[in-house]
């Protein structure tokens, strides 16, 4: 797109890359700022996928840590029960051997006789039903105590799942707006390209209708034939490097002595207007592909269409667009290629000092 406007300006006599400059310096900066945004947007996405990974992680060990809880709690209600049939085991025992102080019953031998040794079965069943009794505690003191490290890794586990989520919504919303931004930034240059668009249609328009009758059968300019657009020095040269980015100039820059800026022949205005760096902007079509250009102009004294006479005031010399000081630019195109205007001007006469 910029280089058939940079072609178009070239077609039409405008110094293509100082023109273009200011749309171009617009393209690229919304381009920029729209490829750091696409850039910190792909950032978000790694962080996003990251968040997400790390919240299902800490979801799976959750779930883990659930179903140990789970298991612990069976566990402790197993060691529970089995403690309080210990406990009722024993009791039994102890009131077994209270009703049977005298003859010893069947399960405890059934023929035993002596009251020594009665009382040793007796010693060691009680032993052997505290030694249960107290096997079945520590197992219901550690089942109460894994339950009680799977409810907290299952809590910490929870606030660990709601630090991630809230991670994983607020990455979500600075990706929204992300893609906000980024929407907005290609609208600004859907728009930018929308203008580029239209000022090359209008100067396409403008600037390469067909040649009026009068123009294409009048008298062909020739080298030495143009009239000076104002009296001045000549501050740069044509192909000398041009302020203010050192460019070779396609023109020539003079300091003006005068007002009016003036048409160097007959022709017809193509183009009339603003143009970026080059300010106020005059074009002049003359006919057999010679077009000459006024620029930095400080008032239009002419429109589009307009027919002018040589020597005719056309402009206001001024300092619009990238110049600090008065100067006019005069530039000359011949078949969409610069030459060198200073070949086409006609001698200035002498002053009393012999200077032109």
């Amino acid at each position: 797109m910029v280089r058939a406007l940079g072609i178009l300006l070239g077609l039409c006599g405008f110094i293509g890359a100082a023109a273009a400059e200011d749309l171009e310096a617009a393209l690229a900066r919304t381009q920029s700022k729209l490829t750091a945004a696409m850039r910190e947007l792909r950032a978000l996405d790694a962080q996003l996928a990251k968040a997400r990974r790390a919240l299902m992680e800490t979801e799976k060990a959750l779930a883990a840590a659930r179903r140990a809880h789970a298991k612990a709690e069976q566990k402790r209600r197993a060691a529970k029960q089995a403690l309080a049939k210990a406990r009722r085991e024993l009791l039994w025992a102890l009131r077994a051997a209270w009703l049977h102080r005298q003859t010893p019953p069947l399960w405890l031998g059934g023929d035993v006789s002596a009251a020594a040794h009665r009382r040793m079965l007796l010693r060691r069943l009680l032993a052997w039903e505290r030694q249960a009794l107290v096997r079945w505690q520590t197992a219901f003191r550690r089942a109460q105590q894994a339950e009680r490290e799977a409810a907290r890794t299952q809590a910490r586990l929870a606030q660990a799942r709601k630090r991630h989520a809230q991670a994983l919504a607020q990455l979500t919303a600075q990706r929204r707006a992300k893609r906000a931004w980024i929407e907005k930034l290609r609208k600004k240059r859907h728009a930018l390209a929308a203008m580029l668009r239209a000022q090359q249609q209008a100067l396409a328009s403008a600037l390469l209708a067909p040649e009026e009758r009068r123009l294409s059968q009048g008298r062909r300019l020739r080298p030495g034939m143009l009239r000076w657009p104002v009296p001045g020095r000549v501050r740069v040269r044509f192909g000398k490097p041009a302020p203010p980015l050192g460019r070779p100039a396609d023109g020539i820059l003079i300091a003006p002595r005068a007002e009016l800026v003036r048409a160097a022949a007959a022709g017809r205005v193509r183009y009339a207007g603003w143009l970026g760096g080059m300010g106020l902007v005059l074009v002049l079509d003359h006919g057999h592909g010679i077009w000459t250009i006024y620029a930095h102009n400080e008032a239009l004294l002419v429109r589009v269409g307009d027919w002018v006479e040589a020597g005719e005031a056309i402009a206001y010399a001024g300092a619009t667009g990238w110049v600090e000081q008065e100067t006019l630019y005069f530039g000359l195109r011949k078949h969409g290629r610069a030459i060198d205007p200073l070949a086409w001007l006609a001698p200035r006469p002498r002053t009393r000092g012999g200077r032109r």
